[in-house]
């Protein structure tokens, strides 16, 4: 450990330590009481730990009988001697170690902020090269200090003006434990739109704090901070829009009518054990928010209140990610239709959704939300959609039937079964009772097969064939191998390429009629246990073979 990190004075309880790889924060500092064992000088100071990793520590803060800390885990405290213990340097000196030396090239490959604009190569810098350094910083809006256990502002005069220009700034994975220390670096940065503050172990910021900077997007993940923590630090900032509060400690959620969450148009709260989709509903009061992600926070089911359709939860959101969590019934995936703005949701990896239910799960939730334009990542062309609807008019038209259905869509109909399809009748009266849908289905697909054009994009050959909509994608590149004689069936990709019609033209009696059109779009037919039918592949359609 470099003699520069390890300063005695800076060693108080509170404080952050680093050792050995390990993070943790200083509970007790002082000498052992004597316990009957000689490992241990008693007339010697020793620092106890309370370790992030529990698994780094030994006991829960009592030692040979006598308890000096408490430890959350019990597990999780150590002593340690103070030459042990790393206490960080100040963010200049962090600066000056991330930007010198020959090594300082790759060590910009670190930086984990989204936006990196373009940041050159930085020549090498011998060790008094802090001239070259300040050159350097002066010229790029992007800074990192990641993981450079930087523990107090200490800003330099002379670097304080090189980083004026800094746009984004990523101070996590550091020994920080003050929004004061994080305001005095920022504030030299009045351009700064864009910090990370994640895996740091902040307290909660206390009145009297100024940030003059005017940040936009703010990632304070894994900080162990609960709802009124976040929201506490989030006010520091006044014209937010986005929000990264992942792996923390919130299981509700409450006040967030002020400023600044009344701006904010995305917030990522992935991890956390919410449990409730009650606890996330405050949100739904946000005016702007555009964006939501809340992925892994062990949510089993979505309600909204009332019955009214749309509701007026969420009035802008347009994205919604669930994936990971615990949701098992379709009610859930009906009460999003309610959502006024609703285009793009995420669903999978939940048990409505795992494994080999991936693909019904889409064809199902492309049916039940009506105004979605992309599930699970994947665009949804219109002719997914029609098919997805016309099968699900066709798959409960029994249940429909059973419970009042006839051709008279205006008939009153059972309550249970339309608080579990409440689509169907809309769908019906798009396309006609379930009878005239069924005779509009072409011979092919009455015999499930589809005729499809099968194009090598090394050779440009093109051939014809008749295909089970039932065969797999993994199926298909068999028959492909042997067609075009390819080697390594593993090299295969399938691209099921979507052309726009002409409006003159709408003739299909030529295999090639298509070969010159404009490509609307191209699907990559990328998972192997899906069938045909998942693409909603029509007669004529068009599949690339590239290897």
């Amino acid at each position: 450990m470099p003699a520069s990190m390890y300063e005695p004075e800076n060693i108080e309880v509170g404080k952050r330590i680093e050792s050995d790889g390990y993070y943790g924060t200083v509970r007790f500092v002082g000498n052992l009481q004597n316990h009957g064992t000689a490992k241990i000088q008693q007339d010697s100071t020793w620092v106890g730990v309370e370790w992030d990793e529990p698994s780094r520590g030994k006991h829960d803060g009592s030692f040979g009988g006598i308890r000096y800390f408490t430890t959350q885990h019990p597990s999780g405290g150590s002593f340690l001697r103070p030459q042990k213990c790393n206490t960080g340097v100040s963010f200049s000196k962090a600066l000056v170690n991330r930007y010198r030396g020959p090594s300082a090239g790759n060590k910009l490959s670190e930086i984990s902020l989204s936006a990196q604009n373009h940041i050159p190569e930085m020549e090498s810098l011998g060790t008094d090269g802090v001239h070259e350094i300040r050159g350097y910083l002066s010229k790029v809006s992007t800074g990192s200090v990641h993981g450079m256990f930087v523990s107090a502002s200490g800003m330099d005069d002379d670097l304080a003006s090189c980083v004026a220009g800094f746009t984004n700034l990523d101070l996590s994975t550091n020994l920080l434990t003050e929004w004061s220390e994080i305001a005095l670096i920022i504030n030299q940065m009045p351009q700064l739109k864009v910090l990370n503050v994640s895996e740091n172990r902040l307290r909660v910021p206390f009145q009297g704090i100024s940030v003059l900077c005017d940040v936009k997007v703010l990632y304070m993940n894994r900080l162990e901070y609960d709802w009124s923590s976040v929201s506490c630090s989030a006010q520091l900032f006044a014209h937010l829009r986005e929000l990264h509060v992942c792996y923390n400690r919130i299981a509700t959620i409450e006040n967030v009518l002020v400023s600044p969450f009344t701006e904010m148009t995305l917030i990522k709260i992935e991890g956390n054990p919410i449990a409730s989709w009650n606890a996330l509903l405050p949100l739904g009061d946000l005016p702007q928010l555009q964006t939501l992600i809340a992925n892994e926070c062990r949510l089993t089911s979505v309600r909204f209140p009332g019955s009214v359709t749309p509701s007026d939860c969420f009035p802008s959101l347009e994205s919604l990610s669930i994936s990971d969590n615990e949701i098992a019934d379709w009610q859930s995936i009906n009460e999003l239709n309610r959502l006024r703005s609703l285009s793009s949701l995420r669903f999978a990896s939940n048990p409505l959704s795992d494994g080999a239910k991936a693909a019904d799960a889409r064809h199902t939730a492309v049916a039940k939300i009506a105004h979605l334009q992309w599930c699970n990542g994947a665009f949804i062309l219109p002719t997914e959609r029609h098919g997805a609807e016309i099968d699900y008019l066709r798959l409960y038209s029994s249940e429909w039937k059973r419970a009042g259905g006839t051709g008279n869509l205006n008939e009153p109909l059972d309550a249970a079964f339309t608080v579990e399809h409440p689509r169907y009748v809309e769908m019906a009266r798009k396309y006609g009772p379930v009878e005239e849908v069924q005779e509009k289905k072409s011979s092919a697909l009455k015999n499930n097969l589809v005729t499809v054009q099968i194009r090598s994009t090394s050779s440009n050959e093109t051939l014809t064939k008749q295909l089970p909509v039932k065969m797999t994608v993994q199926k298909l590149k068999v028959l492909v191998k042997r067609i075009f004689k390819i080697a390594d069936i593993s090299s295969i990709h399938l691209v099921h390429t979507v052309l726009k019609e002409s409006s003159d033209d709408k003739s299909d009696s030529s295999p090639l009629r298509s070969v010159n059109a404009e490509v609307c779009a191209c699907i990559e037919m990328d998972n192997d246990l899906r069938e045909l039918s998942f693409y909603s592949l029509e007669d004529n359609a068009i599949i690339d073979v590239k290897w």
